[in-house]
């Protein structure tokens, strides 16, 4: 179900296409012709598609019109789209990464998808405790479940089951869990090769969610060299052969799982918006103006990468630094893991998969500047989600450490434990109230 809008002349004649990504007409498709109002949209017209997917529609004046298309039994609500021109026609496609579309229509298919994102949950809450327990020990990785679980910014986010950020996390922290088991776990249970060629299957999934993942891919990459070259360090003699031979044995499997969704997802990009780092973003709405046999049809254009803007984003950024503490105060005791344990390749690990996506967001200069809707910064505030389990299984190994203490500091450590939990819950009741009151169509109406 989307929406194509189209600036139109009296007596022009349109005709709209419903089909599937693979170009299979979708018959008995209900499309709607709407006028753009003041006072919101006015319905116009309303046909069925024929055998061929198609309905054709009279426009009976001058001024802005949306074409609205749906189906039963093929979802709900209203994606964002965009318009491209493929050999000569006009598509309207998804603006977002195709990941969780897919994902969302495979749970409709099974009816799970009032809990899907509780699975999702579950999953990273997995995830993010074996992590932690194969580079630390499992008290650590039970702190670090808990700090995830019972974060503001997750809990949210839980409950706005519409976006994939929360899908996002999940799957590049199953890649990442994965990376560390395949380096560090016992191969006669699963064998190397095969852990990380599924690690990077699983990051890929993760940028099929949300493309902007990518840069966590990075990390696993650059945490293989460094480890090579500190082996090389450890070794003797200092022969560059046994580290490159185990480099190229790790990162092959690695860089395959990776291409195995990456090749797919660059053809889709390349088909339908002209190069493997484009998407929907670079496009628009399409405009039909003209008189007539002369209407000419344009595409209005933006960018992808137009977001991440240094210059323009320090400003804002302290605002984005005060959201984040609050959604997920834990994310303080990161450099204090950090000062402590820096020798610890471990360590760097973590803290490059958190600024791969702390640095990227923290220079977009429109997120979380909402002055006058705090619960619409809260929401943009998911687009940190992917950096948040390694700064929870960092804060964790703060926490844990001060326990093993014991003595005032113990008792200090379980005190934040406790607080970090009750302030999470506590922002994700107020931050859900919040937005479910924004979505409230009157005072006093039915819920969504």
């Amino acid at each position: 179900r989307t929406r194509l809008v189209i600036v139109a002349i009296d007596g022009t004649q349109v005709t709209v296409r419903v089909e599937d990504v693979f170009g299979t007409p979708l018959p008995g498709t209900s499309v709607t012709l709407a006028r753009k109002t003041p006072q919101g949209l006015a319905n116009v017209s309303r046909f069925l598609t024929d055998g061929d997917g198609r309905s054709a529609f009279i426009v009976p004046g001058t001024g802005d019109y949306v074409f609205a298309g749906s189906k039963p039994g093929l979802g709900r609500g209203i994606v964002a789209p965009s318009v491209v021109r493929v050999d000569g026609r006009y598509y309207v496609v998804n603006r977002w990464a195709p990941g969780y579309q897919i994902l969302l229509g495979l749970s409709l298919q099974t009816g799970v998808e009032d809990s899907l994102t509780v699975l999702l949950m579950v999953a990273a809450a997995a995830s993010v405790y074996l992590l932690a327990r194969r580079l630390f020990e499992w008290r650590v990785a039970f702190l670090a479940a808990t700090l995830l679980v019972t974060c503001t910014l997750a809990l949210i986010m839980v409950f706005s089951a519409g976006m994939a950020d929360y899908a996002s996390m999940t799957f590049a922290l199953l890649g990442l869990s994965l990376f560390v088991e395949g380096l560090d776990g016992d191969p006669r249970r699963f064998p190397e090769a095969l852990l990380l060629l599924a690690s990077g299957v699983a990051f890929g999934v993760a940028v099929w969610m949300r493309y902007s993942t990518v840069t966590l891919g990075v990390a696993p990459a650059a945490y293989l060299v460094v480890r090579a070259l500190s082996e090389w360090r450890a070794a003797s003699p200092r022969s560059l052969v046994p580290p490159l031979k185990r480099l190229v044995r790790r990162g092959a499997p690695f860089l395959t799982g990776l291409l195995i969704l990456g090749l797919p997802l660059a053809a889709y990009n390349v088909t339908y918006f002209g190069s493997p780092l484009a998407a929907g973003y670079n496009f628009g709405t399409l405009q039909v103006v003209g008189q007539g046999e002369n209407a000419t049809a344009q595409l209005t254009s933006g960018s992808f990468y137009e977001n991440f803007n240094p210059s323009a984003a320090l400003g804002s950024a302290p605002l984005r630094l005060a959201w984040l503490v609050a959604l997920a105060p834990f994310v303080l005791l990161l450099p204090v893991a950090v000062l402590r344990h820096w020798r610890r390749l471990q360590t760097h690990l973590l803290l490059w998969t958190f600024l791969a996506n702390f640095l990227l967001y923290l220079f977009v200069p429109w997120v979380a500047t909402w002055a006058s809707s705090p619960v619409r910064s809260m929401e943009d505030m998911r687009y940190f989600l992917p950096g948040i389990p390694s700064a929870a299984v960092l804060a964790a190994l703060v926490l844990r450490g001060e326990i093993a203490v014991g003595g005032w500091r113990k008792w200090l450590a379980t005190a934040l434990v406790v607080a970090f939990v009750a302030a999470g819950f506590a922002g994700a009741a107020l931050g859900i109230g919040l937005q479910l009151a924004r979505l409230l169509p009157l005072p006093g109406g039915p819920v969504p």
